[in-house]
């Protein structure tokens, strides 16, 4: 379900002090919408949930200049923001049509990066049409299109075909479409339409992962085995060499895969190392 949150943030790294006009606008992970308001001048800043959710987190700077978890998370939305100390980061990436995305990432006691969401230009619906239409125009085509369906399941993804609504489900083995009924909420999947099986673009199964910048409602489609496929394809196409057989297997079946025998050599963009680590903290 879509909800929006009131995010009051004030993030200063290597990037210099941000004003609260930096991070005007609106914030998503794909799905839940976040608005920027700033509190206690640079000091504390809250998190602030409505419509009914018990959720509410905070930020404050620290003496190196950086910004971090002040409080527990509250939250009772089903993800983790950081616990107590945690860090939050303000970084930029750049898309492979040279967009720049901002992007607010939050890490865990570990400093594993555990939840992110990226600043949103557009209308906050369109974001999420256009980042799911983006991800799978290679697999169904560009006849069926996604759109947002606010009391939907977080692991399946309707889609439109002229007036026709379909569900969306993934599988090891590619994604299925179902046909759909209306209850008195959303819609549901019924019978199956058609099936989909993942085929080689020329960089994988899914390769806008080296290209855009990932968001966790889309993740959130996959499965644990899916999503460890879809980390490693992305150093795959580097020529990572793979220690485990499984990998080695799958990999195998792509002809431009070529292994360089030596990892260390290997170095990712910021963006696919970005989104390899966030795979990583949807795979948990």
């Amino acid at each position: 379900m879509k909800r929006l949150i009131l995010i009051s943030a004030f993030f200063a790294l290597t990037f210099g002090n941000l004003s609260a006009q930096t991070l005007d606008g609106e914030w998503t992970d794909g799905d839940i919408v976040y608005y920027v308001k700033t509190e206690k001048g640079d000091t504390e800043f809250v998190f602030d949930g409505f419509r009914g959710d018990d959720q509410s987190f905070f930020i404050k700077k620290t003496a190196q200049n950086q910004f971090v978890v002040s409080r527990e998370n509250e939250s009772q939305m089903g993800w983790s923001v950081g616990k107590k100390g945690s860090k939050v980061e303000y970084i930029t990436l750049t898309e492979k049509n040279g967009k720049k995305v901002s992007v607010m990432a939050c890490y865990d006691l570990k400093k594993q990066l555990c939840y992110a969401v990226q600043k949103c230009n557009d209308d906050s619906d369109k974001f999420y049409v256009t980042s799911m239409q983006t991800m799978f125009k290679d697999l169904i085509g560009s006849s069926f299109v996604p759109f947002y369906d606010e009391y939907g399941g977080g692991n399946c993804l309707p889609v439109k075909e002229g007036e026709k609504v379909y569900i969306l489900k993934t599988s090891p083995e590619g994604v299925t479409l179902y046909n759909s009924k209306k209850n008195d909420l959303f819609y549901e999947a019924t019978t199956v339409f058609k099936t989909f099986k993942y085929k080689d673009s020329g960089q994988g199964w899914w390769r806008e992962t080296s290209n855009v910048v990932l968001n966790v409602t889309f993740l959130k489609l996959f499965d644990t085995k899916q999503l460890r496929l879809m980390r490693n394809e992305i150093y795959t196409r580097h020529g990572w060499q793979f220690q485990s057989e499984e990998l080695k297997n799958h990999f195998s079946q792509f002809s431009w895969y070529k292994p360089l025998g030596n990892n260390a050599n290997i170095k990712l963009s910021d963006l696919e190392q970005f989104n390899a680590n966030l795979i990583k903290a949807m795979e948990k």
